[in-house]
């Protein structure tokens, strides 16, 4: 998230931007306890609506990169799609430190491999998750 920027700002820019009214987002809540807070959990009435957000966030992080660097979503997963999501990203990480290019990136639960992509890659560390 944006430094300086609460989290409700966020959420209601992210329903602006998706043209959704703010009373179809039930709850939205801070994750973890860094602050100021990595990640927000957005609860919504319906599928629709969280279909909605999850397209949004490319476009606002295309449209203000600065603003939303590191602006993503992802719907919720049960606990198998949770693990297999952790691993698939822990391949893309490995691939892509490899490669020094952001070339990796995880769709539908999927490694995907990015066409023509030229951008620079910030080494992370390998995180160890369950197999």
């Amino acid at each position: 998230m944006p430094h300086g920027i609460e989290t409700k700002t966020i959420v209601d820019e992210i329903c602006n931007k998706a043209e959704i009214p703010k009373g179809d987002v039930e709850h939205f809540f801070e994750l973890g306890k860094q602050k100021p807070p990595v990640s927000i959990r957005i609860l919504t009435k319906n599928k629709e609506t969280a279909t909605k957000i999850l397209k949004i966030m490319p476009v606002m992080r295309k449209e203000n990169p600065e603003r939303y660097k590191n602006l993503s979503a992802r719907p919720d997963f049960t606990n198998t799609e949770l693990e297999i999501f952790k691993n698939l990203w822990s391949q893309a990480i490995r691939l892509n430190n490899e490669a020094d290019t952001f070339l990796w990136t995880v769709r539908d639960l999927e490694l995907v491999k990015l066409p023509n992509s030229k951008t620079k890659w910030i080494q992370k560390p390998l995180q160890k998750v369950n197999s």
